[in-house]
């Protein structure tokens, strides 16, 4: 038994090959399935029709297949009957919509098969039961489309064939019977349908007889439909209906459509009266003369605005010939063109002269007139008259030699601006040319626009009159002319058809010499240009760059600021470190975030008109760091716009450093006006022992006039002498004075050597100028110096500390005194002085020039240099100078010198007026 086993396997694993074969070869889809409706095998068309993969497919349950789309219900109880009753099913149809194709109808036929368990062993592993189903499958859906869509037209159709307003008859095509008929060809003919089944084609009248329809159906056969126009037809009644006939070939019958035209003639009959009416109409009231002549050139008629002409009755016309109204010569001239018209039969458009006999014309002026000649057909084609109809073209002849005129005035000009016009044929040959252009080239008769122009043997490569030709439309081309020394054209070839429907093209041929050499200096312009773009491009590139580096390296941190939300977008790594941030966290705070709470009132002022633009730096700023710590910024801003929004760019300079700077500045900047205070006194008491003598004189002198005169009066009263009460008002008035001289100048003593407070105060300089003289007055007499005064009055004030400007003023008198004491010695020399208002600098000046030894040239920047002196050691500590100096420059004024050595030295000293001064 085993050995007959193995005797039969091959011989089915060969016939399993084959059933295999012929089911991958089927169109259809085809599946097998075991008893528990899982597929043992499939077809390629069961994969491609619904978009399946083999190994999706092959061992998985029916109903699970591409996604469960196959688990349809009526389906899977109709296999389990196969398989349960051994049930053929056939051409069971199931509509359903498929996740991949969509909704599809299918046609299914399904039956058991019974195998031996070795074939199903062989078929697929594991299986052992004998019944398995074979499912064919098969797609229908374009099919009952087609049906439906085939229904649907043959329901249009005989909705159509019923409803049309034409007679429709249905013909055999070999009997000729009628077949079917609609409503209208009954209406029309009279017969009932019945009655109309019995009828052949030619009984009605639509064809002669069986012969004709034969050759009808011969020509349907060869062309698919024939018209006939004007058909009478015969109803019941025996009554003829003029009918248009239409047969149109179908497959197995002749299609008949009969229209009734009785009414579209009657129609037409009409509207060509009316037509003859307009006809008429048209042709009186047209402004040419119209005439109408028979084939012997005889007049049949003409409008009334030729008889006008002849001065005769459009009826008077009637049988005349031209000899009865023209000269002789005009006459055989017009009958000749006659002829020449109705032998040819073609219409001829004629210019000719036109001078009537009769008083009308007089026959004296000269007229041109444009007619045209038809030839009248009748209906054979033959010639039997001519039409005719001309006007006056004496104006347009005269505009024409105008025309003329200006032509050759326009070649002249075209010429002398080097433009040339010329005309060429399909052929390349000169047709026209300018006579100005011909003068330089010459005779053109015969030639080819390529030698002539060109000297080549060929036509000229990329040639405008090709390109024109061919595509039918205006082309613009650059040439050079070789024998005009390579003189450039520009040349626009406008294509055209004469007369005849021949192609030409005109040429206009302009001179671009100007235009090349300008195009030779804007192409090196431009050039020019893109250099200029290629350095700003790269300018813009390094400006960036360093916008970059700037941005990121940058000691000041940066923070780009929203106008309008304050919210914060871009910052760099300075501002980081600063507030203690990441760059991520600062992108998610406000101007609102970096500031302690109570300062926000000041810093949104401020930020509000940095924004308006009213102010860009805000100053002493207080930054809340993350941590909660402060610190102070300056914060200057800027304007920037990105991608359409505006931001302020901030830049905060970490300033605590720079404010704990200023705070020791300021410490040791009242530490050194203290010491300058110090330093001007001890001037001041320098100067004060220096004044020592002449103060001792000032005072010396009043008080022995004092004294001598209280001792005259104690003498005169011991000696018991009279004297009158005159006299000794004199001697008190005496005492007096001498008294307050002394007291004038102790005071201006006290308040020279007093320290001075350091408050400001409008004053007069004059008046302190009185104040400083009074100190030093009495040794300008004793060393036999003379001063000049030259003062103005109603000099502006100025705003001063009063001691400190006499310090300087002094310092400076007392410089002029000891310059020239060191030239001149007790000789003594003169010292000017002025006191001056500058209008265009607003500042009021005190000048002090001396006759003095002068200073060098080479020494003079140094004089204002603390401890530099050019005088001996125990005449000057160096100190006075600068200090003046200083005062000057603190109440922001200047104090400058010029000198010449031998020749003296002038100083100067202005200060800023409070008002400008009244004039």
């Amino acid at each position: 038994m085993k050995d007959k086993k193995q005797r039969h396997e091959p011989t089915i694993e060969v016939l399993l090959e084959y059933a295999n074969s012929i089911i991958a070869t089927l169109r259809e889809p085809f599946l097998v399935l075991d008893k528990n409706l899982r597929v043992i095998s499939s077809n390629q068309a069961f994969y491609t029709t619904f978009k399946v993969k083999e190994k999706d497919t092959i061992g998985q349950l029916l109903p699970d297949l591409g996604n469960r789309q196959w688990n349809i219900p009526g389906l899977l109880l109709l296999l389990k009957e196969v398989l349960s009753e051994k049930k053929v099913v056939k051409d069971y149809e199931v509509e359903h919509k498929f996740e991949q194709i969509g909704e599809r109808a299918i046609l299914l036929n399904a039956r058991q098969l019974h195998v031996p368990k070795q074939v199903a062993a062989i078929i697929a592993a594991g299986i052992e039961e004998e019944k398995l189903i074979l499912l064919a499958i098969e797609d229908i859906t374009e099919r009952k489309l087609l049906q439906k869509t085939l229904k649907e037209s043959e329901e249009r159709y005989r909705r159509a064939f019923e409803t049309s307003r034409d007679g429709l008859l249905l013909v055999h095509k070999t009997e000729a019977d009628i077949l079917n008929s609609n409503e209208s060809a009954r209406e029309l003919l009279g017969y009932s349908h019945e009655e109309l089944l019995k009828k052949k084609l030619w009984e009605i009248g639509a064809v002669k007889s069986n012969k004709d329809f034969r050759e009808t159906v011969s020509r349907l056969e060869r062309d698919g439909v024939i018209h006939y126009d004007e058909t009478p037809v015969k109803t019941k009644k025996g009554l003829s209906i003029n009918t248009e006939i239409i047969l149109v070939n179908k497959a197995k019958v002749i299609q008949c459509n009969i229209r009734d035209i009785t009414e579209r003639k009657r129609i037409e009959n009409e509207l060509a009266q009316a037509r003859e009416y307009q006809y008429r109409t048209l042709i009186e009231n047209l402004p040419q003369k119209v005439f109408l002549k028979d084939r012997n050139s005889v007049y049949i008629s003409c409008n009334e605005n030729y008889a006008r002409d002849l001065k005769i009755k459009p009826e008077e016309i009637v049988g005349k010939t031209d000899y009865d109204f023209f000269p002789t010569h005009l006459a055989e001239k017009y009958r000749a063109d006659d002829k020449k018209v109705m032998e040819s039969g073609k219409t001829e458009n004629i210019e000719e002269e036109y001078a009537a006999i009769g008083d009308y014309l007089g026959g004296s002026k000269r007229l041109f007139v444009n007619t045209v000649k038809v030839p009248v057909l009748d209906k054979t084609g033959n010639v039997t008259g001519l039409f005719g109809l001309f006007w006056d073209i004496t104006e347009r002849k005269r505009a024409e030699d105008e025309v003329k005129s200006l032509k050759r005035q326009m070649e002249f000009i075209l010429g002398s601006a080097k433009t040339g016009l010329d005309i060429i044929d399909s052929d390349f040959n000169i047709v026209y040319i300018d006579p100005e252009w011909a003068k330089v080239y010459g005779d053109y008769k015969g030639r080819k626009c390529y030698e002539y122009f060109m000297d080549k043997s060929e036509v000229c490569p990329n040639c405008g009159i090709t390109k024109a030709l061919e595509s039918k439309k205006i082309t613009v081309s650059e040439e050079t002319l070789v024998k005009e020394g390579n003189r450039p054209i520009q040349v626009t070839t406008i294509p055209f058809q004469n007369e005849k429907g021949e192609w030409l093209v005109a040429e206009v041929n302009v001179d671009i010499t100007e235009r090349k050499r300008a195009e030779i200096e804007l192409e090196k312009y431009r050039n020019h240009l893109e250099e200029l773009v290629k350095e700003k491009t790269e300018a813009i590139r390094e400006t960036e760059a360093r916008f970059k580096t700037v941005f990121t390296d940058t000691r000041d941190g940066i923070l780009l600021a929203d106008t309008e939300t304050r919210k914060f977008s871009m910052c760099n790594k300075m501002i980081c470190n600063m507030l203690g941030y990441t760059e991520e966290e600062i992108k998610c705070l406000s101007v609102d975030s970096i500031h302690p709470e109570k300062d926000l009132p000041l810093v949104m002022d401020i930020f509000s008109k940095q924004v308006r633009g009213e102010i860009k730096l805000g100053e002493n700023m207080p930054v809340k760091r993350k941590d909660g710590s402060v610190f102070y910024a300056d914060i200057n801003t800027s304007w920037i716009k990105l991608s359409g929004k505006n931001y302020l760019m901030c830049s905060f300079r970490d300033i605590t450093e720079r404010k704990q700077a200023e705070d020791a500045l300021r410490k040791a900047y009242a530490q050194l006006r203290e010491t300058q205070l110090q330093l001007v006194q001890a001037a001041k008491m320098v100067a004060v022992g220096q004044l020592a003598g002449g103060v001792a004189h000032e005072i010396n002198n009043p008080l022995t006039g004092v004294l001598n005169n209280i001792q005259l009066i104690k003498l005169m009263i011991q000696e018991k002498k009279y004297f009158s009460r005159e006299d000794l008002g004199k001697l008190l008035d005496a005492v007096e004075n001498a008294a307050m001289k002394c007291a004038k100048t102790t005071r201006s003593l006290l308040d020279f050597s007093h320290a001075s407070a350091g408050k400001l105060q409008p004053l007069s300089l004059n008046d302190e100028l009185e104040k400083s003289v009074v100190l030093i007055e009495s040794e300008w007499k004793l060393e036999n110096i003379l001063v000049w005064r030259d003062t103005e009055t109603n000099l502006p004030r100025v705003f001063g500390d009063p001691q400190l400007l006499q310090q300087v003023m002094f310092e400076l008198l007392c410089n002029a005194k000891w310059a020239i004491q060191k030239r001149y010695g007790k000789e003594g020399g003169s010292i000017r002085i002025r006191m001056f208002y500058v209008p265009a600098e607003n500042m009021v000046c005190f000048s002090i020039s001396d006759m003095g030894i002068g200073i060098p040239q080479k020494i003079i920047s140094r004089i204002f240099e603390p401890f530099f002196t050019t005088k001996s050691v125990g005449e000057g500590t160096g100190l006075g100078l600068p200090m003046a100096f200083r005062i000057v420059k603190e109440h922001k004024g200047r104090l400058e010198a010029t000198s010449d050595v031998d020749k003296g030295t002038t100083f100067t000293m202005s200060l800023p007026a409070l008002i400008e001064k009244q004039r």
